[in-house]
C-alpha cells in the first residue's frame, strides 16, 4: 500500500520570515497584486535592482504564480545580490526558486537549486530537509535518508524530518526504521493523523498487527472519514483472523469510497474464506472492473471460480493474470490445479514447472 506524500511546500527565506503559502482571501490578493504592480514600476526604473526582483518574485510565490516567480528569482540570481539589503546571500534566491519549481514539479529542477542554496548555507537544517524531500520525489530513497540525517544532526528535534525519513525508510523496506522515526516524530508533538497512519503501516509490515490496529484506531479517532486507515485496521484484523472485524472495516471504507479497489480487492478473498462465494465473486468482479490491468484480481477471481468448479471460467481468469503478469507464479500454479482437475496432465505438469522455477528465481 502506497503512502501518500504528506509534504506541503512553503517559502522558507534564510534571512527572513515570509508569509506561508495558504489561500488568499480578496483582501489579501488585492494587496499582493499592488505590490507587484508596484515592484514592476520600480523595476521598469531600474532593470538592474536584484532586490525589486526578489520581492517581486515572493510576492508572486505567495500568489502561486509560480512560473513569474521563476523567473523573476532567476533575475535576481544573474544580477548577483550578494549586498541587497534584502539578504546577504544569494541561497536565499535560489531556495525560494526551489519551492516554486517544486509545486510545478520540476523536482530535477529544484534539487538544482536547493543543492546550489546549501552551498550558499551548509548549516541550514531546513535547506537539508528540502533537499530530502525531493530527493524523495526523484525516488531516490537513499540520497533523501541521508539528506534527511543531516537536517537532523543539525537539529535534533526537527520532528517533520524524522517523518520524512521515516517514509523514506518506508519505500527502502527498511520497516522497522520507520516505525522508529513516526515514533519520534510523534514524541516530539504536533501529531497529526497521518503519522499514526504511516506508523500503522509500518507495523502491519513488521508483523506488528496489534500495534498497527492501535495506531489505525488513533488515526480513524482523529479523521473518522480516513478510509486508509479503515483499509489498513481490515488488513492488520484479518492477519490476527478477526475475518468479521476485517469485513466490516471493508464496508466502512466503501461506505466512504464506493469505488475504493483496495476495499474491494481484500474483501472479495476474505468473503471467500467464510464460504460466501457469491458475495467473493461480486467483490472481484467489482475490483476488476476498477483496475482491469491488475493480475491479482484475475488471480483470485480465478480462486473463486475454481472452488465453484467453473473451471472454463477459472482458466481464463488464470490465464488473464498471466498475461498481465508473465512471472506471476501463483497464477501458473493455480491453473495448473485446473488443469488436472480436468485431467489435462500434461498441461499441469508445464505450468507446474513454470511456477517453481519463477518461485526459485524470487
Amino acid at each position: 500500500m502506497k503512502i501518500a506524500s504528506l509534504f506541503f511546500f512553503s517559502i522558507l527565506l534564510l534571512n527572513k520570515t515570509c508569509a506561508q503559502l495558504i489561500p488568499l482571501d480578496t483582501s489579501e490578493y488585492q494587496r499582493l497584486r499592488g505590490l507587484v504592480k508596484d515592484e514592476s514600476f520600480f523595476i521598469y526604473l531600474d532593470s538592474t535592482d536584484a532586490c525589486r526582483y526578489l520581492k517581486r518574485a515572493d510576492y508572486k510565490l505567495q500568489l502561486k504564480e509560480l512560473k513569474g516567480a521563476v523567473t523573476d528569482y532567476t533575475h535576481a540570481i544573474r544580477l548577483k545580490p550578494t549586498t541587497c539589503e534584502v539578504t546577504d546571500n544569494r541561497g536565499y534566491a535560489y531556495y525560494n526558486r526551489g519551492a516554486a519549481e517544486y509545486q510545478l514539479k520540476d523536482y530535477g529542477q529544484a534539487a538544482i537549486d536547493y543543492k546550489n542554496a546549501l552551498d550558499a548555507d551548509p548549516n541550514n537544517p531546513n535547506i537539508y530537509f528540502a533537499c530530502g524531500v525531493v530527493k524523495t520525489k526523484l525516488k531516490d530513497f537513499k540520497g533523501a535518508v541521508q539528506f534527511f540525517d543531516k537536517a537532523l544532526e543539525l537539529s535534533p528535534k526537527y520532528r517533520d524530518a524524522y517523518f520524512e525519513r521515516g517514509k523514506a525508510n518506508y519505500e527502502l523496506k527498511n520497516y522497522s526504521g520507520a516505525v522508529l522515526d513516526y515514533t519520534v516524530a510523534l514524541e516530539q508533538g504536533g501529531y497529526t493523523v497521518e503519522m499514526y497512519y504511516c506508523r500503522a503501516l509500518a507495523k502491519s509490515r513488521v508483523g506488528d498487527f496489534t500495534g498497527a490496529i492501535i495506531d489505525d484506531n488513533k488515526a480513524i479517532e482523529l479523521k473518522s472519514d480516513y478510509y486508509e486507515a479503515y483499509n489498513n485496521r481490515g488488513t492488520a484484523k484479518n492477519q490476527l483472523q478477526d475475518k468479521v472485524g476485517a469485513i466490516q472495516d471493508f464496508d466502512k471504507v466503501l461506505e466512504i469510497k464506493p469505488d475504493d479497489y483496495d476495499a474491494y480487492i481484500n474483501r472479495g478473498p476474505i468473503k471467500y474464506q467464510l464460504n460466501d462465494y457469491p458475495g467473493a465473486l461480486k467483490d472481484l468482479n467489482a475490483a476488476i472492473l476498477l483496475r482491469p490491468g491488475n493480475p491479482e484480481g484475475y488471480n483470485n477471481r480465478g480462486i473463486v471460480r475454481y472452488y465453484l468448479k467453473d473451471y472454463r471460467a477459472a482458466i481464463r481468469d488464470y490465464t488473464k493474470a498471466i498475461e498481465l503478469s508473465p512471472d506471476y507464479a501463483e497464477a501458473y500454479y493455480n491453473r495448473s490445479l485446473v488443469y488436472e482437475k480436468k485431467g489435462k496432465s500434461k498441461k499441469a505438469a508445464e505450468d507446474l514447472k513454470v511456477a517453481e522455477a519463477l518461485a526459485k528465481n524470487r
